[in-house]
């Protein structure tokens, strides 16, 4: 029974890997920025109007092999509804991403570790600045052009 309960993830694992195409995971270092306006809700919509944010995102990857490695920052910027002051948050993250190749479209998984912070101008009287580490983990489709 121990035998049955480690070797089905690690087949499961085994065999996602099996499904990945290495002729078609691109092994090449990429670079993704990006950008727009960050609508905050619930009970932070109250508090906060719509701002703006910004990300920038490295990946690189070895060739013939369908794991790479992910590292990326976001930076928003909030004003309050009233009373003047700001909030911020930046964070950053690195994950290792399973490419699933595929034709035109490729599936992948991703999963890693990061660093969130908050921080409050001194007229947003919310509290002092706060740092979190987190795991994270998602699910994504690239599409090649």
């Amino acid at each position: 029974m121990r035998f049955l309960r480690y070797s089905l993830p690690l087949a499961l694992a085994l065999s996602l890997i099996g499904l990945a195409n290495p002729g078609d995971v691109a092994a090449q270092p990429s670079l993704r920025v990006g950008g727009g306006i960050s609508s905050p809700n619930g009970d932070m919509g109250d508090l906060l109007e719509s701002g703006y944010h910004g990300r920038a995102m490295g990946q690189l990857g070895i060739p013939v092999f369908p794991v790479s490695l992910r590292a990326e920052g976001a930076f928003h910027r909030f004003n309050a509804v009233t009373g003047g002051g700001t909030m911020s948050q930046r964070n950053g993250a690195l994950s290792a991403v399973l490419s699933l190749g595929g034709l035109g479209i490729g599936p992948y998984f991703f999963g890693g570790i990061g660093k969130y912070r908050q921080d409050f101008s001194s007229e947003f009287a919310l509290g002092d600045a706060v740092t979190e580490s987190g795991i994270h983990a998602g699910f994504g489709v690239e599409a090649g052009i």
